[in-house]
């Protein structure tokens, strides 16, 4: 699995390469969005074949800093929803600063790719500071699928809407 930033609005640094997962060591780069209010930045997750019992971990960190709160919300895209898969879960997971992370979504890929609203809502403080939540998207197959999963690709919206 890989999420890679595909496209920013003018003006909206997307800054670190694509992160391979899972990371190989400490010093692996995480991407980073950064989102400023009235901006979307989309990423795309692409789900390769999965073989049972495999499991798959990325991460992409979500900037906001602006002088103006926003809500900052995550939502999904699946251009072909007949390629996700039944059989591979997939959680995602945000925390920021110290806390541990909380799932906003658990269910299949198909689940996700037919979802049709946002969620994992954060207000982004106007306080000219950044920002940050970590999103981490898990996916897996259970060991006793009976086969290897389909690749599957879905785009990662992140809005920042002022409050």
């Amino acid at each position: 699995m890989t999420v890679q930033p595909s496209s920013a609005p003018a003006g909206l640094p997307v800054s670190s390469p694509p992160l391979a997962s899972p990371p190989r060591s400490s010093e692996a780069a995480v991407p980073v969005l950064s989102l400023s209010p009235g901006g979307e930045i989309v990423s795309d997750l692409h789900v390769g074949a999965l073989e049972p019992g495999e499991h798959h971990r990325d991460t992409v960190i979500v900037r906001y800093r602006a002088d103006e709160d926003a809500v900052v919300a995550l939502s999904v895209e699946c251009a072909d929803p007949s390629t996700a898969s039944r059989d591979v879960h997939v959680g995602v997971f945000e925390h920021a600063g110290e806390l541990m992370p909380f799932p906003v979504f658990s269910g299949s890929l198909l689940d996700l790719a037919r979802r049709n609203r946002a969620f994992g809502r954060w207000t982004g403080r106007g306080d000219g500071d950044d920002h940050e939540v970590v999103y981490e998207i898990s996916t897996s197959v259970a060991r006793d699928a009976a086969s290897a999963s389909a690749p599957a690709d879905v785009a990662l919206h992140f809005t920042a809407t002022r409050a």
